[in-house]
């Protein structure tokens, strides 16, 4: 049996082992506790195990009176940029980033749409004994809402950052191979690129949510995408 492990930033464990249901609606509780009311954004990655673990994240949310904003699929960064967006009370991200499939975690940000500060997070662990009670009855559960605008929100804040030189870009026409071992990425970086007026080279860009090899960005997992760059002949990898 693996063991969960629980940093300032959340939990992430293996799915059905250290990372059980029970599991997902304790810390979930817990966070509820800790942001007591208003409303949190929860978006996810492509895993296969998302879909299940963000229904449980939600509805043990609505239970205890938190309102949810749904943003889907999507990188981290946006469930971030999406908490400052709509003002909301914290955010939940459901990703292990670049651990395997079998792997997810639970990502938890406080109002800025940053990592729960150390004292946050110690007031995050004296909230998990008493996490599984105090739910809210019938006519005072929370209300869940999807905002689908959350990428594209994303996008058009990293086109108007005023450092970059977007015309310039667009006149190099650079040639780029994207490799986003069929993850969030696929949702947001070809598109991005393209508006930067570059060519893009789609590698491992299905949706799938199935890694079809490690997706910790190290050499030995890298062998086949960097032989692809130099074979494509692209300006850049990524």
């Amino acid at each position: 049996m693996s063991t969960l492990m629980v940093s300032i930033s959340g939990i992430r464990g293996i799915v059905g082992e250290s990372l059980t249901p029970e599991v997902l609606v304790k810390y979930t509780s817990a966070f509820a506790d800790f942001v007591k009311k208003g409303k949190v954004v929860i978006g996810r990655d492509a895993r296969i195990t998302g879909d299940m673990v963000s229904s449980i994240v939600t509805s043990t949310l609505l239970a205890k009176g938190i309102d949810v904003i749904d943003i889907g699929i999507c990188p981290t960064p946006t469930v971030q940029l999406t908490v400052n967006k709509l003002k909301a009370q914290g955010g939940i991200a459901i990703s292990a980033s670049h651990n395997p499939n079998e792997w997810n975690a639970l990502k938890l940000l406080n109002k800025t749409g940053q990592f729960m500060t150390p004292e946050e997070n110690r007031q995050l662990k004296k909230l998990l004994p008493s996490a599984n009670k105090n739910y809210n009855p019938w006519n005072k559960i929370g209300t869940r809402t999807d905002y689908k605008e959350g990428i594209k929100d994303h996008v058009s804040s990293v086109l108007n950052l005023k450092n970059i030189q977007r015309s310039k870009i667009r006149r190099r026409k650079f040639k780029i191979l994207v490799d986003c071992v069929n993850g969030a990425g696929v949702y947001v970086i070809p598109d991005l690129l393209r508006k930067f007026g570059c060519e893009v080279i789609e590698m491992n860009c299905e949706r799938t949510g199935i890694f079809p090899r490690l997706p910790e960005p190290i050499p030995q997992n890298l062998k086949k995408t960097m032989k692809a760059v130099k074979e494509s002949k692209a300006d850049l990898g990524i």
